[in-house]
């Protein structure tokens, strides 16, 4: 989609650079935070087993035997804590590296 965009003028939106720069940026915003996030805190989980505990416990009171839905996130402040600690301590982007034009 990205490619096929076009300008008003028929011209493509963006050059190859720009096209790079914005798949670069998707691939690392939209997957490798996230899976640093993920990893961290699975790692603390595995050093804190009552915390692990607590987490079940609380999923388990709010949604029982069903898949959890995003209504859910609400209902789960163990949790939200949680994954909030564990990103404080290990976050996903800890450096912004970037280059005036100016």
């Amino acid at each position: 989609m990205m490619i096929a965009a076009r300008n008003e003028d028929g011209s493509p939106a963006m050059d190859d650079g720009q096209l790079r720069d914005e798949l670069v940026t998707l691939f690392l915003a939209g997957h490798e935070t996230t899976a640093l996030a993920l990893t961290w805190t699975w790692m603390l989980l595995a050093q804190h087993p009552a915390v692990a505990d607590r987490i079940a416990a609380e999923c388990a009171e709010v949604m029982g035997d069903r898949l959890p839905t995003a209504e859910d996130a609400a209902r789960l402040p163990y949790l939200r804590m949680v994954i909030s600690e564990s990103m404080r301590l290990y976050p996903p982007v800890y450096v912004m590296d970037r280059t005036p034009r100016a």
